[in-house]
């Protein structure tokens, strides 16, 4: 059940991501603002993924960028859990992150990984509430 969890993961997600390249590549912005959107949904998409936890957990991600994507969005969890609600927390930690990017690089627009994140969001919570409905359609029967 896992493996199969993890593989229709994948595939809403990068299928998802398959349209959204091919505007980019067309749109004229500069490739670090295509960077930051590439970054941030890629960030979300990692840390939706089945098992992360147990994953980031293990010793041979001790010095990852996989282990620090989760603890970083751990971090802002923990500081903003009743503040504000729950998908905005998981847009935060990529959108701080870019921003300090943003400060080092003075290049792109940090907006575009806010927007990576909130795209990223709809199709996980489109995709989500489809495999419910799809479920409990299963369970009633035809």
């Amino acid at each position: 059940m896992k493996r199969q969890a993890i593989k229709r993961h994948y595939r809403v997600g990068f299928l998802g991501l398959l349209p959204l390249t091919l505007i980019l590549t067309f749109v004229d912005i500069s490739i670090v603002s295509k960077l930051f959107f590439w970054l941030s949904y890629v960030w979300n998409f990692s840390l939706r993924t089945p098992g992360i936890q147990e994953k980031v957990s293990h010793r041979r991600y001790r010095y990852s960028f996989l282990r620090l994507v989760y603890f970083v969005h751990q971090f802002f969890s923990a500081s903003l859990q009743n503040k504000i609600p729950q998908f905005l927390i998981v847009s935060v930690s990529p959108l701080a992150f870019i921003s300090l990017l943003f400060l080092f690089t003075k290049a792109g627009n940090p907006l575009l990984g806010l927007l990576g994140s909130i795209i990223y969001e709809v199709i996980f919570n489109l995709e989500r509430d489809y495999h419910l409905k799809k479920l409990i359609y299963l369970q009633k029967g035809p």
